[in-house]
């Protein structure tokens, strides 16, 4: 791995209730305007009025070491907002736990008294996660909380949640894109930051240049500017994050990788030591086999060789 790698994936990440920048633009009270559009975008509606939606997410609760990023209630529906920059097959659970919180507090707030015998009646959950990593991922897929029961039932679950999840990359689902300019902007100025930093950019550069760089008509530009001391600390955060979990990923396969490799040699020695091959038959062999040089191959040959054996 390269020292560029090692120092963008460091272990001073810090992954204690971080903001992001999605949040940061879809789950601000001051643009609901911006948070409406991404709505009718997911689901063909044509809400005007910012004022019908209202942002419940909670403040201070974190999941798995971050906060979730927007939630709110409109058209009776309780939709569950996630960004994510590298692939999580857990976020139905996380969706799960954090949605028993929301319906807790819409309860308590609305007075509804569980214990009566009449049928009360609560928003359906819609729970979304936009992902925009690094790693390819089709352009939806759907996640389910029982994909993750160790025993399933034989039948349907009794228990089910259902996570959305949308590939926002710059490229990706541009018919949805386009349908929320916020979400269009956001998704460029990302692959701008990765370009630039791909090119050889310092990041914190990167970043500068990204949010100066984005188009005269580009609906959040004006608050990446006026905001750009913290657009700019999350957007290093988030990159240094996605970088450092796609390195321990890395790291992990390498050493995968190098742990197989000895033990197909170590078992490949046994077996020509168990049919009778000479010491130096099963170097020529593990030489040819395992693409080994003749220094290689002895040093495995004194690690695995039995003692005993003909030198």
């Amino acid at each position: 791995m390269s020292d560029s790698k090692k120092k963008a994936g460091s272990a001073a990440v810090n992954r204690e209730q971080k903001d992001r920048l999605f949040r940061l633009i879809f789950g601000s009270a001051e643009h609901k305007d911006w948070l409406l559009s991404l709505y009718n975008a997911l689901n063909g509606s044509d809400y005007s009025d910012p004022d019908q939606l209202v942002i419940n997410t909670l403040k201070n609760t974190v999941y798995l070491g971050m906060k979730n990023d927007v939630s709110f209630l409109i058209n009776d529906t309780l939709n569950l907002y996630e960004q994510q920059s590298s692939f999580n097959p857990n976020m139905p659970l996380r969706s799960f736990m954090y949605l028993s919180n929301l319906y807790s507090g819409y309860v308590d707030q609305e007075g509804i008294d569980l214990y009566r015998s009449a049928l009360a009646k609560v928003p359906t959950p819609y729970c979304v996660c936009f992902y925009n990593g690094l790693a390819a991922r089709p352009e939806e897929e759907t996640l389910k909380l029982s994909d993750m029961f160790t025993k399933p039932y034989k039948g349907e679950s009794m228990v089910e949640l259902v996570v959305k999840m949308i590939n926002i990359n710059y490229g990706r689902n541009m018919k949805l894109l386009n349908a929320c300019r916020p979400l269009l902007d956001y998704s460029l100025y990302v692959k701008m930051v990765r370009e630039n930093v791909k090119n050889g950019m310092a990041l914190e550069k990167a970043v500068d240049q990204a949010i100066d760089a984005m188009p005269a008509d580009s609906v959040i530009s004006s608050y990446l500017k006026n905001h750009r001391a913290e657009v700019k600390n999350v957007s290093i955060f988030e990159y240094n994050e996605a970088e450092h979990l796609r390195n321990t990923y890395e790291d992990g396969y390498d050493e995968g990788v190098n742990y197989g490799l000895k033990e197909g040699i170590k078992v490949t020695i046994e077996l020509n030591h168990e049919i009778n091959r000479s010491r130096q038959e099963t170097a020529e062999y593990i030489m040819k086999k395992f693409s080994l040089d003749s220094k290689q191959a002895e040093e495995y040959l004194k690690a695995y060789w039995p003692e005993q054996e003909e030198s």
